[in-house]
């Protein structure tokens, strides 16, 4: 894709990683949302930043490696922190939006924490998850 993106392709972007994501999908996900994510806008550049990290944290985990999706989920909450930060200042809505990411990764921080080191129970945090594309502003 060329570093000139319109909306409208990346609009199609976040919508394709959307499907993808919402169906278990994260590698491929993450791939879309990779593309241009650096020249969108604020708040939504850190908050499809920090999408990009959720994926990254199941895939790591499919993988069986729970200390780097560990380190991985750290940043997704401290960007999605930040991306929440950004859309106050800007008050302008996200184009695409998690729901309860943030709170599984807390979740399963928590129960990375307490000793759980099982990738399969961890993963379960991913089931049911969600992406929403709403649009760029």
């Amino acid at each position: 894709m060329s570093a000139r993106q319109t909306k409208t392709e990346q609009l199609a972007n976040l919508r394709r990683g959307a499907d993808h994501f919402n169906q278990g999908r994260f590698f491929e996900a993450h791939e879309y949302w990779e593309v241009g994510w650096r020249k969108l806008p604020l708040p939504d550049r850190p908050q499809v930043q920090a999408a990009i990290l959720v994926c990254g944290v199941f895939v790591l985990l499919r993988k069986g490696r729970v200390e780097p999706a560990t380190r991985l989920a750290k940043l997704a909450i401290e960007r999605f922190a930040e991306a929440q930060a950004a859309a106050q200042i800007h008050e302008t809505p996200f184009a695409l939006s998690l729901p309860e990411s943030e709170n599984r990764l807390l979740r399963l921080l928590a129960r990375i924490t307490l000793g759980e080191s099982d990738s399969a129970l961890l993963i379960s945090e991913a089931k049911g998850l969600e992406a929403v594309v709403h649009g760029l502003s």
